[in-house]
């Protein structure tokens, strides 16, 4: 058999990536030194050239399968400038794919058995461009390196399998197969998983070997898996490329898209002390972010973002400042498994001139360390809009030590560990700074110093668009007339918006009147200028008269109630319509999104005593009033999570008080908090007669009825979403937005049905034992 040639090239390298692989061959050049020698054209092994190798020529030094001589040992050809010659490495041009499986199959007569290889000469050479696959980055030649198509370098296509139930190179341990032994999207026929390549089961890879991977037309370089990969100049619809900094100090990792992170040097520093700026600054947005870190002996994560608030405020008021609670936050537990309260938002106003961004986050840093502003060491130029209001948005977590365990009845080894953003008030609404600090304070970004960032890319091939059964639970006292006769007035608009919007839904509404327990929950389907509540059924997409008939007289609105038992209705009609079929008009149908809605203007009666008149009109609550209202929830957010019944899972939005409406309505303590775990949105009970909110509370249900479901938790911040292998942009309108309590990602004015194909690629933690 003869042995394999490695041709001279005598012609200009013109492709971007081949010139770049040729430049660590030295190859770049219209006559070339391929062994490095620095004399004459070599001479191609067999011509007479001496050899000068320190190992047997014909022997495989780092048993690849490709022998001494034909890996340049005479020369000691370094192909990727490790410093290590390639007849001793492994993997000769570092592209995370082993030599062994680049060198391809040899065919009986000793040539490349790749049907689509442009050279037949073995190793193989799959674009015909003089450099065997194992010495070039990209082997394809479709301008799309080796190691961002193979992305575990194990030569397999993701999780597509060829044989049933045998798994090969790293499939085995990273692909979670189909019960008939293969990948996503294949079938099992006679032993063999077909169709071979599918873009379900490739997760996020290509085939290095192949321009057009998925024979769609369009070669790997600009086709649908374009969007698995990180974006760049050249791919810039692809995920959203993040940066991992390590904090040794803090026990954290912290990933992010944009902005400088700075870990700051304090003095005299104290256990699981740390600080650390992150700063966004360009013409569009100014941003000024942190983590902090600090020894806490306190197990109630409630009282310690109770701490964190009082020390900012009794800080920042001995300068004349003044800190209102906008949102207190809401119990979380993260994607690592710590306790939080995610996203308390406070409004800061100042007394006296206006003051830099940059300015007030040291002040606001310090406070929470319990230092001054001095004390925080060498602190980056100032920077930002100079103003005298600012919204501080931030997520208090209490954290076990990497390694550390919890009973849950003591905290050593545990950490107080602060999250947040501040920004200008002005702008504290508008993208991109919303988003960006939705992305930081909701902790995704967030993970313990043993975990590591992974790529995902899953496709989803949607049965159907997004459906919902949509559970209204309205207060029928005397103090919502007026608001119940809005949102009935609005009940066309609420219909026909919703059918626009695509959502296959149907509407049920019950009360929240205290009755007697055999009632409780029960459906009204009342006809106009009917009396009673008609039979105990929801109501399809053509009964909007019926629906603002029920709205108006909502069961057991008749009967005089002191209390308006919100939650206790909620639970009640959830569970007195189950179990889930289709075709019953009486029953929740199956595979079908189920969402909550509640109206009231006062909190629920469950929670009355837990809640003295003075406070339900404010959003501050003190810690422990906070971790009461907590626990009053805690039952109905059990059923919405399908902990009490797996057939259960449900959104719930709310259509209550704010703080300090000038309607008078209590501040929804309860329902903000059940809003926020379960993927819904608080509204204005008082902009109930405006269309507006009408529309953003279907937007809402539509997007939680999102059929596209995410396998694994994301770092938000990173994904990347197509529609048919149409780039879809994150956004409010037109685009897409993610649902944490679900990880479903939503479609904003997109209407989906049976048959689309939806790509979602993103990064997550993975944590290591």
């Amino acid at each position: 058999m003869a042995r394999p040639r490695l041709p001279r090239l005598r012609t200009a390298i013109v492709s971007c990536a081949l010139c770049a692989t040729a430049a660590v061959l030295g190859a770049c050049v219209t006559e070339v030194d391929l062994f490095g020698d620095a004399s004459a054209p070599d001479a191609a092994p067999g011509e007479g050239a001496p050899s000068r190798c320190p190992v047997p020529e014909h022997a495989d030094s780092d048993d690849d399968g490709i022998d001494n001589l034909a890996e340049g040992c005479d020369v000691l050809r370094d192909s990727d400038g490790d410093g290590r010659p390639d007849y001793l490495d492994t993997d000769s041009d570092n592209d995370g794919i082993p030599d062994a499986i680049e060198r391809g199959p040899q065919n009986a007569e000793g040539l490349c058995g790749l049907a689509q290889a442009r050279s037949k000469a073995w190793p193989c050479d799959t674009d015909g461009d003089g450099f065997p696959d194992y010495v070039d980055i990209d082997s394809d030649g479709d301008k799309v390196d080796d190691r961002l198509e193979d992305l575990d370098g194990d030569g397999q296509l993701g999780c597509c399998l060829t044989t049933c139930g045998e798994p090969l190179g790293k499939q085995a341990s990273r692909c979670v197969l189909q019960s008939n032994g293969c990948g996503d999207g294949q079938s099992c026929v006679e032993g063999k998983c077909t169709p071979s390549v599918a873009l379900a089961c490739a997760a996020g890879e290509t085939d290095p070997r192949v321009v057009d991977t998925f024979g769609r037309g369009t070669p790997d370089s600009s086709g649908v898996a374009s969007i698995c990969r990180d974006a760049t100049l050249t791919n810039p619809n692809g995920r959203v490329a993040v940066r991992v900094h390590a904090s040794s100090r803090g026990d954290y990792k912290l990933a992010i898209a944009t902005g400088t992170f700075n870990e700051l040097s304090l003095g005299q520093q104290q256990p699981r002390e740390s600080a650390a700026l992150l700063d966004v600054q360009d013409t569009a947005s100014s941003l000024a972010a942190f983590v902090i870190t600090r020894n806490s002996e306190e197990p109630s994560v409630r009282q310690l973002a109770d701490e964190v608030r009082s020390s900012l405020s009794a800080t920042l008021a001995a300068s004349g400042a003044s800190v209102t609670v906008a949102e207190p936050g809401t119990l979380a537990r993260m994607h690592d498994g710590s306790e939080a309260v995610r996203d308390i938002s406070l409004t800061i106003e100042l007394a006296g001139l206006d003051q830099q961004l940059s300015d007030v986050r040291a002040r606001a840093v310090a406070a929470m360390l319990a230092r001054t502003p001095e004390q925080l060491g060498t602190l980056p130029q100032a920077f930002g809009s100079r103003a005298r209001r600012f919204v501080l948005r931030m997520t208090v977590m209490r954290r076990l030590d990497s390694g550390s365990s919890d009973d849950g009845t003591h905290s050593e080894g545990s950490r107080l560990l602060v999250i947040g953003a501040l920004v200008d008030a002005a702008r504290a609404q508008t993208a991109p700074e919303a988003q960006w600090i939705d992305d930081l304070v909701g902790g995704t970004q967030l993970a313990g110093a043993n975990a590591e960032l992974v790529s995902e890319c899953e496709t989803l091939r949607v049965d159907h668009g997004p459906r919902a059964d949509v559970l209204w639970v309205v207060d029928g006292s005397a103090s919502m007339a007026l608001r119940r006769a809005a949102l009935a007035a609005g009940a066309k608009t609420i219909f026909s918006y919703a059918t626009a919007q695509g959502l296959d839904f149907r509407m049920a509404v019950t009360g929240s009147a205290y009755v007697k327990t055999t009632e409780r929950g029960r459906l009204c389907s009342r006809a106009p200028g009917g009396s009673g509540d008609g039979d105990d059924r929801f109501l399809d997409a053509s009964e909007h008269a019926r629906f603002a008939e029920c709205v108006l007289h909502p069961p057991g609105s008749l009967s005089s109630p002191t209390d308006e038992h919100t939650l206790l209705s909620s639970e009640a009609a959830l569970l007195g319509h189950l179990p889930r079929a289709d075709g019953n008009t009486r029953r929740f149908r199956r595979h079908t999104a189920i969402a909550v809605v509640a109206v009231s203007d006062e909190v629920p009666g469950s929670l009355a005593s837990l809640l003295p008149m003075s406070s339900r009109a404010t959003c501050d609550l003190d810690g422990p009033t906070l971790a009461l209202v907590d626990d009053g929830v805690q039952r109905l957010l059990s059923l919405l999570s399908g902990a009490i019944d797996p057939s259960v899972r449900a959104s719930f939005h709310a259509v209550s008080g704010g703080c300090g409406q000038s309607c008078a309505a209590d501040a929804a303590h309860g329902l903000r908090e059940i809003a926020r775990a379960r993927a819904g949105q608080l509204f204005d009970v008082c902009e109930l007669h405006k269309s507006e909110t009408l529309q953003a509370l279907v937007d809402d249900i539509v997007a939680a009825a999102s059929p596209v479901v995410l396998a694994h938790e994301p770092v938000t911040a990173s994904l990347a979403v197509s529609l048919d292998g149409r780039p879809l942009q994150r956004r409010a309108r037109n685009g897409f937005g993610y649902r944490a309590a679900d990880r479903r990602v939503a479609m904003r004015d997109l209407r989906i049905a049976a048959g689309d194909e939806i790509v979602v690629a993103y990064r997550r933690w993975r944590t290591t034992p």
